[in-house]
């Protein structure tokens, strides 16, 4: 994987994401397996990725090239 490798990932959810609230709206149920399925979960896997990985801004990335 980049990360592996030394090469930056980029990580990327929206804030309502980490919200368990789903709100009750009638979706197509394609949209709403995408948008919802194990949304419960969100922070468990934000965690694991903060213990796994070493992140930095954007703004420090580019400082670095310089």
């Amino acid at each position: 994987m980049a990360n592996s490798q030394g090469l930056p990932a980029t990580v990327y959810f929206h804030p309502w994401e980490i919200d368990t609230f789903v709100p009750e709206v009638t979706f197509n149920p394609i949209i709403r397996l995408v948008s919802f399925f194990d949304i419960s979960r969100m922070k468990e896997y934000l965690n694991d990725l903060v213990k796994r990985f070493k992140f930095i801004s954007i703004k420090d990335y580019e400082s670095d090239l310089e």
